[in-house]
Order: C-alpha cells, then structure tokens, then sequence
C-alpha cells in the first residue's frame, strides 16, 4: 500500500526515523499511535539493523497484541543515519507490525526481497511508491 510509503525522507538521526516509519502504521490503522512508543524502546534492548544500510525497527511483545492487521511501512532516507553504537549506517528504514504468530513470516519475507540485490537497487533508485509496493509484495 503506497499510504506506506516515503521516498528520501529527511531526519535528524535514528529515532526520527523509526517514528516515521512507526507513524505510517500508525496512520494506516495497523496499529495504534502507543506501538511506536514499542518501536522506540525495543531498539533500545537490541538493534534492528539487519546489514546493507537496512533496519527492520517492531515493537516489543507486548506491543504485537495491540496491531490492529499486519503492515509494513518503507521509509528511504534521503541521507543515512547512525544506527547503533557499532556506527552501522541505514538507509532503508522497514517498520513491522504484526501479531506474534504473523511476526516471523513478515520478518522472513521481508528478509528475502532485502536479500535480493536487484531488488535493494530498484528500491534505493524508483522514485515511485507503487514500485516499492510491487517489489516488497510481488504477489
């Protein structure tokens, strides 16, 4: 859904971008506004950068039982930022909301289209939002 989508978005640093990304759930209905709240205090317990300038910031367990239907949102940054105290740089910010039993099958979806270099090239390129929908949802 291209509602979730923000091309080159401009932000500060890390937590700029995890509630960008967290308000497009938001702002979809997925989730209510607290599950960003989630989003925020679990990137505090472990880090959801996942290598090639990519993060993949969720809410806590706790948190999957207020999503309201299963979503990502893509946020590309316009310029990276600092993700963690190992300086790991990110570009493509993919929040996650989804219930405990969804969270692993969204988690391992996305992990394969992020995998695919083709697909990373497309998606750091298009200036299209239904592209980046096309590319995470080939279905």
């Amino acid at each position: 859904m291209t509602s979730r989508v923000v091309l080159d978005r401009a932000v500060a640093d890390r937590d700029e971008a995890i509630r960008a990304a967290g308000e497009l759930l938001v702002a979809d209905g997925c989730v209510p506004a607290s599950y960003v709240a989630g989003m925020l205090a679990r990137e505090q317990l472990m880090s959801t950068f996942v290598g090639k300038g990519i993060a993949i910031p969720h809410g806590l367990e706790p948190d999957m039982s207020t999503v309201v239907h299963a979503g990502v949102s893509v946020v590309r940054l316009k310029a990276p930022v600092r993700w963690n105290d190992s300086g790991d740089e990110v570009r493509f910010v993919c929040g996650i909301a989804a219930t405990a039993e969804e969270h692993m099958s969204v988690l391992a979806a996305l992990a394969e289209v992020l995998d695919d270099e083709a697909s990373l090239e497309r998606l750091g390129t298009t200036s299209d939002p239904a592209e980046v929908v096309q590319i995470l949802d080939p279905a």
